[in-house]
């Protein structure tokens, strides 16, 4: 009987998948309490199935409540009357201790609930006789990090009004069982095994509450106001283990719960980052497996990200959760060796850039494997107005839609059409977005969500510096390197910490700078943990640093040493990070502080700030709700613009498209496609872009009068159409008869298979033949393709040493004179 409760607790966390049970406790009367002793936990073979485990709790709750109390035993020493969440004892050991969970209006705020104690620290109900106490057991072993209990169903529970927990009364109905709870302690199957004479007669009396099957939403108090939360349980059973980490969707994915999984609309969201965005795909991803009756061979999903690590991230992610489901998930970018067509036939999910589905779906004459897209998911949707990369993703998108719409029209019988699904944590203009994606049933759905529905409390600070006129932007951006440390040691607070830079040799050099000036090294284990990463990375100088605590990461550091990097900061032990842009759209990394040193950038060889959906998009890196209760942003900049950027934080910059820009790449493409055959076809085709939205609405940024009606804007798109099929017709790039019928030729063709510019090919199409291998390189080493290219005055040197080699063994064909363009080093 001395023996300690805590031995009489086992789990039985493979069977269960849902909330512990409710005890109704009832102390007894006029007789001194005592130790309390169950039987030794059962196996788990040995538990029954879940519907004959609840029945005999149903059982049991009936024969308990028809028997009277008559002695008052003490509870087990470890009990949870809470969400879930523990605390250390006051007696400064390790032993975890629970939180109270019923809230009056006194402790709504802290979590805690001050009018009641233990000697053990574990909060309970008085003594008074008579009076109901309710215990939520729960077993010892459980690991605040790893189970997050939910909220427990009072309905059944005897508590004043004022503290009862305030539950929605409006249930969401729902045909799928509710199970019971994954992790339980004293389950109700080892207390009806409890002999009813010895048991019952020397223990209190336990009344067990069964959940009702049918979930309840949970209301909680927002900050504008009330909100609530749906349960995971409202998902299908075999599809909650995609969800198993939280047992309550946040608020954001409540509110698009409706629309993303009990309906087959486009939808369109715009929430702050963090708030779980990530969950909407995976709740559209569910809907199409419960349109579809498996084996699931038919169905696809794309799930399209602006960058490779995005990508990365959110193929490890989905193929642990959607791999026990029978789905294939494969990443298809230019990191990627694989067979593209083959092994994409065979996945359910696939994971790619914009860049690399468009030279996909450019190489398909048939489009086979277009028409099993049921489902199109767009990360990050604001980088449609990129100059660079923006054409090309809504070309993407456009060409689905048009490739659905020809499927439809070909085949009356096609019932179910593609689906769009975007996300982003800026879109100023989300009406735009949801009018592009609209289908027969009219515009896509759209949630937008400001910045009060943030998980993390944002800091946002801008530091202005004195910059004089004579002082260059380069020289700038290097003094900002030694103002690095103060900056992290004061708004840090010792956490992750994360610093965007304009350029991949900035990123470099503030790491080496930062590396000498600071160290974060806080103790022997680890360095060591640090070493261990170190003896893995390929590049010298980065192996160097991360030693130091310090690492960075760009697009040119290889793929392994990215993973290590990024895998080291995650779990903390890298504690800065020196990155450019390309991190700043999605990657789930812990950054308690970001800082953008410089709010400058170039843009094809150009100084130029950054726009104001990039800085956010930056800042937005600061905090995760998993990792983070606050979070603090600098933004370093010159002391002229500092009153800017506090201004340019409210995010208010509208998206417009930038296809207008390299419309005549993608007409060919079109072309090659067969997706346009004739001139009112490409009118067609450019009512599905987001161009055609935009320019409707905004004529003048697109060079239209803004006196121009519906009618005269389409005639200008029209106009623009002829003017780059006439360039095409030009080059011998397509062929148009006096009918205006559009043809592609075998040189528009390789230029649209090869994704070449049509500058490029103006260039290769001017060649006679009688050209030498130097001219030809020549002609080569000065095309669009390699315009990003360039020419660092450090490189100068070396390539100049190269060219004057005399026995011309490194460089076959010299040029005279020393290197002074980007050409020239190419060549």
């Amino acid at each position: 009987m001395s023996e300690s409760s805590s031995e009489f607790s086992f789990s039985l966390d493979h069977l269960f998948f849902d909330r512990p049970v409710v005890h109704k406790v009832k102390p007894l009367r006029h007789e001194q309490s005592g130790p309390w002793k169950l039987d030794a936990a059962p196996e788990v073979s040995a538990i029954p199935a879940t519907q004959e485990l609840q029945k005999e709790a149903e059982s049991l709750a009936s024969t308990a409540y028809s028997q009277k109390p008559r002695k008052f035993l003490p509870p087990f020493r470890r009990l949870s009357v809470g969400a879930g969440r523990y605390v250390k004892g006051q007696t400064g050991n390790a032993e975890e201790q629970p939180v109270c969970e019923v809230w009056g209006p006194e402790m709504s705020a802290s979590g805690f609930c001050p009018s009641v104690s233990s000697h053990h620290g574990c909060p309970v109900a008085s003594q008074k006789p008579g009076e109901t106490r309710v215990y939520h057991t729960t077993g010892g072993q459980l690991k605040t990090r790893l189970f997050k209990p939910p909220m427990r169903n009072l309905d059944s529970v005897s508590i004043p009004e004022a503290n009862r927990l305030s539950l929605s009364s409006v249930a969401t109905a729902t045909d799928y069982p509710f199970l019971p709870p994954q992790s339980v302690s004293a389950s109700c199957s080892s207390l009806g095994e409890l002999d009813p004479e010895e048991g019952c007669s020397s223990t209190q009396q336990i009344c067990s509450v069964v959940r009702p099957l049918t979930p309840k939403p949970l209301q909680i108090q927002g900050t504008s106001g009330p909100e609530l939360l749906r349960p995971v349980s409202e998902i299908p059973v075999k599809f909650r283990s995609v969800f198993n980490e939280f047992p309550y969707f946040n608020y954001v994915q409540s509110k698009a719960l409706d629309d993303v999984l009990y309906s087959s609309r486009s939808f369109v969201a715009c929430a702050p980052t963090g708030s779980g965005k990530t969950v909407l795909f995976e709740l559209a991803i569910i809907r199409v497996l419960m349109e579809t009756t498996e084996p699931w061979h038919d169905v696809k999903a794309v799930y399209m990200a602006p960058i490779k690590a995005l990508c990365s991230q959110r193929y490890e992610n989905w193929k642990q959760k959607f791999g026990p489901l029978g789905l294939n998930c494969k990443e298809l970018t230019g990191d990627t060796e694989i067979d593209d067509y083959f092994e994409i036939q065979d996945a359910h999910l696939i994971m790619t850039t914009p860049e690399k589905w468009d030279s996909m779906t450019r190489k398909w004459r048939d489009n086979v494997l277009l028409h099993s897209v049921r489902l199109f998911l767009i990360d990050e949707i604001h980088v449609v107005k990129d100059v660079t990369r923006g054409a090309t993703l809504e070309v993407v998108v456009s060409r689905m839609k048009t490739m659905q719409s020809y499927r439809t029209a070909e085949d009356q019988h096609v019932k179910t059409c593609m689906r769009f699904l975007a996300v982003s944590a800026t879109i100023p203009n989300l009406k735009d977005i949801s009018e592009w994606l609209s289908d027969e049933s009219g515009p896509a759905a759209c949630l937008e969500m400001d910045e009060s529905h943030r998980p993390v409390k944002l800091r946002k600070v801008v530091l202005g510096f004195p910059c004089g006129n004579k002082q260059n932007e380069f020289k700038f951006d290097l003094s900002l390197n030694y103002k690095m440390a103060s900056i992290i040691q004061t708004y840090s607070e010792q956490k992750p910490t994360l610093v965007f830079c304009s350029t991949r040799k900035g990123v470099q050099q503030s790491a080496a700078v930062l590396a000498k000036d600071a160290r974060f090294i806080m103790s022997i284990d680890h360095r060591q943990r640090l070493m261990k990463y170190a003896n893995s990375i390929l590049d010298t100088k980065l192996r160097d640093l991360i030693m130091c605590g310090v690492g960075y990461h760009h697009a040119g550091v290889s793929v392994s040493d990215r993973k290590l990097v990024e895998d080291a900061f995650t779990v903390g032990d890298l504690p800065v990070l020196f990155t450019t842009s390309t991190l700043a759209m999605g990657v789930n990394l812990p950054a308690h502080l970001v800082v953008i040193k410089s709010t400058m950038h170039y843009v094809g060889g150009v100084c130029e700030e950054y726009s104001e959906a990039d800085m956010l998009q930056m800042i937005g890196r600061a905090g995760r709700p998993q990792f983070d209760t606050s979070a603090t942003a600098v933004i370093l900049t010159r002391a002229q613009t500092r009153d800017k950027y506090l201004q340019l934080l409210s995010g208010s910059e509208t998206i417009e498209s930038s296809l207008h820009t390299n419309l005549v790449e993608h007409l060919n493409a079109e072309i090659v496609l067969y997706t346009i055959s004739d001139v009112n076809m490409a009118l067609d085709w450019i009512r599905s872009t987001f161009l055609y939205i935009r320019a409707l609405k905004n004529p003048k940024h697109y060079g239209f009068s803004t006196d121009l009606n519906k009618c005269g804007i389409e005639t200008k798109l029209q106009e623009l159409c002829l003017r780059n099929l006439n360039a095409l017709a030009s080059y011998n790039l397509i062929t148009m008869d006096e009918d205006v019928n559009i043809k592609p030729t075998e040189s528009g063709k390789l230029m649209a298979r090869y994704c070449v510019a049509f500058d490029t090919m103006k260039r290769f199409m001017k060649v006679t033949g009688t050209e030498t291998l130097s001219e030809l390189i020549d002609i080569i080493s000065k095309v669009k393709e390699f315009s990003d290219v360039q020419l660092r005055v450090s490189e100068k040197r070396t390539l100049n040493m190269l060219n004057k080699d005399k026995n011309r063994v490194t460089i076959r064909y010299p040029m005279e004179g020393k290197i002074k363009s980007n050409d020239m080093k190419v060549n």
